[in-house]
């Protein structure tokens, strides 16, 4: 059965060496299951979006990344649309945190999947608003 996770939002020291930390509990997350990955991954994306809104890029950066770890290899078919917010949330922070080489490769990988020109909107912005501060 699967257990109910009551995950605090990620922070940068919640993460050690691919394990999750909450609290007590430690789980690595490969030992997490499907359900604990989107929920955990999910939280991440949350906490990323609040430092985001908070102008704290470089904490939001760190959030979504993890988010994608929790997903994992496979994050695309576990819950394509957490995925997608992730990696696209992940390329405008790292745009405004000024790390242009991960940004690149979030939208690289974004923009290659077949999704609909709508989910693929924010990595199209961020890589105009890149484009037009480049010259």
């Amino acid at each position: 059965p699967i257990v109910e996770l009551t995950l605090d939002p990620i922070s940068e020291s919640s993460v050690v060496g691919g394990t999750f930390v909450s609290g007590t509990t430690r789980k690595s997350f490969v030992a997490l299951t499907g359900e604990e990955r989107i929920e955990a991954a999910r939280k991440s994306l949350e906490a990323g979006l609040k430092e985001a809104g908070e102008t704290n890029y470089e904490a939001a950066s760190i959030h979504f990344s993890t988010g994608r770890q929790q997903l994992g290899d496979n994050g695309w078919s576990i819950d394509e649309e957490t995925m997608l917010k992730l990696c696209s949330e992940d390329a405008l922070a790292s745009y405004l945190n000024g790390d242009l080489e991960d940004m690149k490769i979030l939208i690289d990988d974004v923009l290659g999947r077949d999704l609909t020109v709508e989910q693929k909107f924010r990595c199209y912005e961020v890589k105009m608003l890149s484009g037009r501060a480049a010259g």
